[in-house]
């Protein structure tokens, strides 16, 4: 019989070049993604990309007496002499403004007389003004009891 070419075994490789060559190419691109993650341009944080804030229940009672409490105890250092005229009016108009902050979540503590006249809060914007005269007069003017009554209004009247 002629000779019959007879099936010869598949050749067998050796498989650790495979695993190297696989470890390498997951090396490399891991490498790539590292570098993608690290230099990506990122969002930053800032107040207009954050998600708002559910405002929190405020207790307006609570609220009202704690500010008429600092504006007794503004007076009761008015009339110990422990504070002048001028600064009188100028803590008076920094404890509306935070009143305001924290009642109408509203950003008035960093608004300008000007910015507040534009707003809805005309009552603050009034007050606010009434304290500019005496707050930056060249000499002092006594017009504390009229502030004192101007603040107090502002807080017992005020509704969000």
């Amino acid at each position: 019989m002629p000779d019959v070419p007879s099936i010869s075994p598949l050749l067998s490789y050796e498989l650790t070049p495979l695993w190297y060559v696989a470890l390498v190419v997951a090396v490399v691109a891991s490498w790539y993604g590292l570098v993608w993650w690290l230099t990506r341009k990122k969002i930053p944080k800032v107040l207009a990309t954050l998600p708002p804030k559910a405002p929190a229940q405020l207790d307006f009672t609570a609220l009202k007496q704690r500010y008429l409490q600092a504006i007794q105890e503004t007076e009761t250092a008015y009339r110990g002499r422990h504070i002048r005229s001028r600064a009188l009016h100028q803590r008076l108009s920094e404890l509306l403004r935070q009143f305001v902050a924290e009642a109408a979540h509203a950003p008035v503590r960093t608004m300008t007389l000007a910015e507040l006249k534009q707003s809805r809060y005309t009552q603050l914007s009034a007050a606010i003004e009434t304290y500019y005269q005496p707050e930056f007069a060249a000499a002092e003017t006594d017009t504390v009891e009229t502030a004192l009554a101007v603040a107090r209004k502002v807080v017992n009247e005020w509704s969000s």
